[in-house]
């Protein structure tokens, strides 16, 4: 089952979060779980939510609202924080970007439902 994801673009975000979930704290994808893509679009569509962001590399965070998640605008790509450790990998052109410091890569996940 092949978990779908259209990206959305590179946006900023501060310590107020631009996305619903997870309510406190980030939830990172580490050991077996580094990089994977489709654990973070699984965690979000079980919890119905539409949108998903992918932050610091190994970040997974869900959300609804796209105007909030939008809110503080783009990041300009030319300042490294739109793919942290993968720009110019196989990675990174898969799979657009696993965002950086305050940077969140966003997918339009509704296709999943």
């Amino acid at each position: 089952n092949v978990l779908l994801g259209d990206y959305l673009g590179c946006y900023k975000d501060d310590s107020n979060r631009r996305f619903e979930w997870p309510t406190s704290g980030v939830r990172a994808l580490k050991g077996d779980l580094y990089h994977n893509t489709a654990e973070c679009v699984k965690l979000c569509v079980e919890g119905n939510y539409k949108y998903m962001g992918l932050q610091y590399d190994v970040e997974c965070f869900c959300g609804n609202d796209i105007d909030k998640i939008k809110s503080l605008g783009t990041r300009n790509p030319d300042e490294g924080q739109c793919g942290m450790k993968q720009q110019g990998t196989a990675q990174y052109d898969a799979f657009g970007c696993w965002g950086g410091s305050w940077t969140n890569c966003v997918y339009d996940i509704s296709a999943n439902y």
